[in-house]
């Protein structure tokens, strides 16, 4: 009987650590999943192949402000960007708002964008460029859109 209630002891404090990794890991950072939308980037110049890109994006249809991100940390503030690869960049799409903070974004609208291209994964690179698109179509969570069309581009 002894032994039956240590064993059971044991197992109890075990599934207590794992449960409390578990809500340490995914209350930490927001992670990209497959299941929410994307923003697909093409035609990038071969000089940014290897850069990073990222955006921010206000609804200009729908009361969103959106962002692009690999992964964002909110804890820190901080957001991990998308590397570019082969002309293109398929960016995890984010929606924040005061009541639910941050979340993956899978919705339909119209979308101011600036998209920011940079040497590192954050913003505390060097940008590169800046491109500005002043309406950029998301459908069911799905966009794409090409560097060449965009309505303002600076680059360094």
């Amino acid at each position: 009987m002894k032994n039956k209630k240590i064993t059971h002891v044991a197992l109890q404090v075990a599934g207590l650590i794992t449960l409390a990794a578990i809500i340490a890991l995914t209350s930490v950072s927001c992670s990209g999943s497959s299941e929410a939308g994307t923003l697909t980037l093409t035609d990038i110049p071969s000089k940014y192949n290897g850069k990073y890109v990222g955006f921010e994006a206000s609804g200009t249809n729908v009361d969103i402000y959106l962002m692009g991100a690999r992964s964002i940390d909110e804890e820190k503030d901080e957001m991990f960007f998308v590397r570019i690869s082969g002309g293109r960049a398929v960016i995890p799409l984010w929606s924040w708002n005061e009541n639910d903070g941050i979340a993956r974004y899978s919705g339909s609208g119209r979308f101011e964008m600036e998209i920011m291209i940079y040497d590192g994964e954050t913003a505390d690179s060097r940008e590169r460029a800046y491109l500005e698109f002043e309406s950029v179509r998301i459908s069911n969570g799905s966009g794409t859109i090409s560097f060449i069309d965009a309505d303002e581009i600076d680059e360094e």
